[in-house]
């Protein structure tokens, strides 16, 4: 049994790129997204997959404009995702 605190070390990067022309109007980086296709390979490797480090299709998103609302962490509910009207 472990008694008294314990040291954990955590790791994490969050991979940008270069966006294509879906984001371009909204930001100069995106995070990667990892097609659901390939979790399983992303999760699994020994090594990092950086085959998987590549632009998302702009053809399975879609962008439109949301609240401001969406930038406070004060903020958290569904409603804050959802398309603006009359914009």
């Amino acid at each position: 049994m472990v008694r008294g605190p314990v040291a954990v070390e955590l790791h994490f990067v969050k991979p940008a790129l270069s966006v294509g022309r879906l984001v371009a109007p909204i930001h100069d980086r995106m995070p990667v997204l990892v097609d659901p296709a390939n979790f399983d390979a992303w999760l699994t490797a020994a090594e990092p997959p950086m085959g998987l480090l590549r632009p998302y299709a702009a053809a399975a998103m879609k962008a439109y404009p949301v609240s401001r609302a969406v930038n406070s962490p004060a903020q958290d509910e569904p409603s804050l995702i959802e398309p603006l009207t009359g914009v």
